[in-house]
């Protein structure tokens, strides 16, 4: 299962800290995966997981997201990415200055990326990710 997510290269015993950026939360991420008897009832919440990561190492991760929702998981990620903004079901759209600045909090928006439309109107992010599906 590591040689499937892009760590087949790690050693037996290699320290956590010899590992880089994101690294250490993949190899728990697999490790909960390997666990089948609790599938389906756990709720990951991850900040920023795509942190460090290569383009090809956050194509490997968005892989192992879909293993865990496949199997009925629940998975709530704060990203910055795109490309893993794109593969949500629901999105939250805090807005620019999302911690409470004075255009922040609530210039953004919630609902299901799928339907587009007028509840992501306000959205920054939201229009970037689904383009011309987003006439509404």
């Amino acid at each position: 299962m590591l040689e499937e997510v892009g760590l087949g290269y790690l050693t037996l015993g290699q320290p956590s800290n010899t590992l880089s950026g994101a690294k250490p939360n993949e190899i728990k991420l697999v490790e909960e995966l390997s666990r089948g008897a609790e599938a389906g009832r756990a709720v990951f919440v991850l900040d920023e997981p795509t942190t460090g990561l290569s383009i090809a190492d956050t194509a490997k991760l968005i892989d192992l997201f879909h293993r865990f929702v496949d199997r009925g998981d629940t998975l709530v990620v704060i990203e910055h990415n795109l490309e893993v903004i794109r593969e949500a079901d629901w999105i939250v759209d805090l807005g620019p200055e999302g911690r409470g600045g004075r255009r922040g909090g609530g210039g953004g928006a919630v609902g299901e990326l799928r339907k587009g439309g007028k509840r992501f109107e306000r959205s920054h992010t939201v229009p970037e990710i689904v383009g011309d599906r987003f006439a509404g």
